[in-house]
């Protein structure tokens, strides 16, 4: 629409003069792309103002300079796809240049212009920027892995929808939030139990998913049996812990266990009444610890941001007396006989050296190198060609003495090969397993040969 107030001319005296030049600059206007001062409309960028909810990052609510967010353009109130993306803007990187709760986003390269007519665009983003990750074609979706909590920033997910924007609105405001979930654990003692060198592992949890674009929800894999390790933050004055994970949403936290060990060998098992895990969400469950019992704080089982809820019930829950899930020692107390009810652990499986076709239950750690019998590779990177004939086997998945491991070789035609191999599985590492092998001697160690079946827990 012309407004009068903002045009500049010099003709004063005959309304006619004004009626004709305006309609035949209009009109030239039009066909040019211009405004009506004569510049270009078809170089009018979009930018971006892009605030943060308060809690948003998991680290604080600001954006930190550096950061990348992923635009698409799409055309005025249709869904994201291939025919409604305009212009291919697509996984459009921009960069944030300042630090603070306002960012300030440049294009790191092909920056998104309007159309030179005033057709409305809407706009689609996410945090952080993947071209690796980013699934293409008419699925527009992200692959999501929170299996490394380490930094949080890199998995923290942000999504933001923003609709009707032109060349003569083109500031586009994106407000961001979290597609994932958040848990977190506040967690005191007693005066005779250092906090210090804890261990939490939240044991069978889901660490995979897949995010849509098109409305930044995230469904979890349908596998299980994952371990994550929560960033542990410990304040020695006061002997208190926060441990915080971001977790798929989609699931239940009562599907897992979070096990807690302290120095002093005591073993914890939570399982927090709060336990469904939903976008944006933030559980957040404190407890503290004594030597007989771990009690739940009143009050102290919350989903924020936006919702306090908190029990009014004190839960007590006494350590684990016999095996745990995270034992202290991998020459843990257990009496197996080799069968699939009651499998060989892996100590007991390397004192049983020569039972044929007998089951044994360990939890994969890493893969044999046949060039060096004295170590096997544990590392995360598979980079030995002899991954893909061996597994070794463990009683705990953080096992590092070798003299407690059990290499096992899947022998020639081996259906477990394809499923448990490092190198092309490496999502089978630190999975708890139980398999059909014959115990014999591999690698010049007490080992497993020729995988018959196999069961992953």
């Amino acid at each position: 629409m012309l407004r009068l107030n903002s045009f500049k001319c010099n003709v004063r005296n005959s309304a006619l003069a004004l009626g004709l030049i305006l309609t035949a600059g209009l009109s030239s206007c039009e066909e040019k792309g211009l405004d009506l001062y004569g510049e270009n409309r078809e170089d009018v960028e979009a930018t971006f103002i892009t605030t943060i909810r308060p809690s948003t990052r998991m680290s604080d609510d600001k954006w930190e300079s550096g950061d990348a967010i992923g635009v698409f353009a799409i055309n005025n109130g249709e869904i994201l796809s291939d025919s409604s993306i305009y212009n291919n803007y697509k996984n459009i990187k921009y960069i944030n240049k300042s630090d603070g709760s306002i960012a300030n986003f440049e294009a790191a390269e092909t920056a998104i212009k309007y159309p030179d007519t005033k057709e409305m665009l809407d706009f689609t983003a996410y945090y952080p920027y993947t071209d690796t990750g980013y699934i293409g074609g008419n699925d527009f979706s992200l692959s999501v892995n929170v299996s490394q909590q380490s930094p949080h920033s890199a998995i923290d997910i942000l999504y933001a929808k923003a609709t009707g924007y032109n060349i003569d609105n083109p500031e586009v405001d994106l407000h961001f939030t979290h597609s994932l979930s958040q848990f977190c654990l506040n967690i005191t003692a007693s005066e005779d139990i250092s906090l210090e060198g804890v261990e939490i592992n939240i044991i069978n949890a889901v660490t995979k998913g897949v995010m849509n674009l098109k409305d930044g929800t995230v469904t979890p894999s349908e596998i299980s049996g994952d371990t994550i390790k929560p960033v542990i933050n410990y304040d020695s004055l006061e002997n208190r812990i926060t441990a915080t994970a971001i977790m798929i949403p989609g699931w239940n936290l009562s599907d897992a266990e979070t096990v807690v060990q302290t120095p002093n060998g005591n073993i914890y098992t939570l399982k927090p009444d709060i336990s469904e895990l939903l976008p944006n969400k933030r559980i957040i469950c404190s407890y503290k610890l004594t030597p007989k019992t771990v009690v739940v704080i009143p009050g102290g089982i919350t989903i924020s941001p936006w919702e306090d809820i908190s029990e009014e019930t004190i839960h007590e829950v006494e350590p684990d007396d016999t095996e745990a899930t995270i034992p202290a020692e991998s020459d843990k107390s257990y009496t197996g006989d080799g069968t699939s009810d009651f499998p060989y652990s892996v100590a007991e499986a390397i004192s049983n050296q020569g039972d044929t076709e007998v089951w044994v239950k360990g939890y994969i750690v890493g893969f044999a190198d046949y060039y060096n019998s004295e170590t096997y590779e544990l590392s995360n990177k598979i980079v030995l060609t002899n991954s893909t004939e061996s597994i070794v086997l463990a009683d705990i998945p953080t096992e590092e003495d070798i003299t407690k491991m059990l290499p096992v070789k899947f022998g020639v035609g081996s259906d477990a090969k394809n499923r448990l191999n490092l190198n092309e599985n490496e999502d089978a590492r630190g999975r708890e397993v139980i398999i059909l092998c014959n115990l014999e001697e591999v690698y010049n160690s007490p080992g497993g040969n020729n995988i018959i079946d196999y069961k992953l827990i």
